[in-house]
């Protein structure tokens, strides 16, 4: 019974992935938003922009 469970929890996360875009191409007559956190030896940073309702979308993730 679990292992039903966690094949159709993946089959519907595989779904998620696979029908809406992860990054977006960037529109360069729009502002950018950067986000950076960092804590001790690691930090990461997102390259973002706002669609017409306010969401932000990835366009870019570093890590380190």
């Amino acid at each position: 019974m679990e292992d039903e469970v966690s094949k159709h929890v993946f089959e519907q996360f595989k779904s998620a992935f696979q029908a809406t875009p992860i990054f977006w191409t960037p529109n360069w007559n729009k502002p950018f938003l950067v986000y950076c956190d960092a804590f001790g030896e690691v930090m990461g940073n997102t390259l973002s922009q706002s669609d017409e309702i306010g969401h932000d979308h990835p366009i870019h993730f570093a890590s380190k």
